[in-house]
């Protein structure tokens, strides 16, 4: 990357939040995948908030700079491989969580990970109750932009039924607020739709393609203290779905429902059974594992 536009980021964000070198290129260029061939960028820069963010889109959008947000890397789609020679603006230090406990929301930066909010609002005896299996190193924000799934979405859906509001940053360095919190004078994140469009619902899975996501608002919830683990056969698919039917209609939190084809489970239980102490078994050829919380 051109060296006089290194120099106007590092006016932005400091000297030790802008890198070329290509160590620190190599870590960037790649993402959980092993499916996704690396991709090599110009640097990486680091803002701490915002309005650096904003500086930042403004120096990239005057020289036509593609640009790659980044926060967690934990995706294994490979959305965070930039552009060869472009910019990954790396979003962790945008770390802040505000609860609105009368509100029952929380409005987190663009690198806190869900174990990091977790951890703040299990002390209120409160949780976020949708989460990626990768919720020690992904970020609220990231999975917003992915709109993901995983544990808690059987109840509660993907994650973005969650989102109250989002801030962004627009291509050209605009900020813009949606929900509730566009309104100055409003009390805080409480709800995600108005009259008019939805916005927020135009950058929730948006992969970061219409601007780059700095701050999500999310619902929260009183936290369920005790779940049950169970796992359940079946010989038909049919059988399997009439299960689940009656489990939704019978208002059974089943918060993680899967149902597995046996033979896969048999093939895992070949590979780890032993480690994990699972006798040998034969699986059924539909294996249904659930999770149901209880408050």
């Amino acid at each position: 990357m051109d060296r006089r536009i290194v120099d106007q980021l590092v006016k932005i964000v400091g000297g030790d939040y802008v890198s070329t070198r290509r160590d620190v290129l190599l870590t960037y260029s790649q993402s959980a995948s092993m499916a996704v061939d690396p991709v090599m960028p110009g640097a990486v820069v680091k803002p701490k908030n915002t309005e650096e963010v904003s500086q930042v889109l403004q120096v990239a959008n005057k020289h036509d700079i593609p640009v790659t947000p980044r926060s967690g890397g934990s995706s294994l789609q490979g959305e965070v491989i930039p552009k060869a020679d472009g910019l990954v603006v790396e979003l962790l230090r945008l770390d802040k969580i505000k609860l609105h406990r009368e509100l029952r929301s929380v409005t987190v930066g663009a690198g806190v990970t869900f174990g990091a909010l977790e951890k703040h609002l299990s002390k209120q005896d409160l949780w976020l109750p949708v989460y990626p299996e990768s919720a020690l190193a992904c970020t609220v924000a990231g999975n917003v932009a992915v709109n993901g799934a995983g544990p808690g979405s059987s109840l509660f859906g993907c994650i973005g039924e969650l989102v109250l509001g989002i801030e962004v940053v627009l291509p050209d360095g605009r900020i813009i607020q949606t929900g509730t919190e566009a309104n100055p004078h409003a009390s805080g994140p409480y709800q995600r739709y108005a009259f008019g469009s939805d916005i927020t619902g135009l950058l929730i899975g948006s992969l970061g393609g219409f601007g780059i996501i700095t701050k999500v608002s999310m619902k929260v919830m009183r936290r369920m203290r005790y779940f049950d683990y169970c796992t359940y056969g079946f010989e038909t698919p049919e059988q399997a779905e009439r299960f689940l039917i009656e489990v939704r209609e019978n208002d059974i939190n089943g918060l993680f429902v899967s149902i597995y084809d046996g033979d896969v489970i048999g093939l895992f239980m070949d590979m780890l059974g032993d480690e994990l102490g699972i006798p040998k078994t034969e699986w059924p050829r539909r294996t249904v594992p659930m999770t149901i919380g209880r408050v």
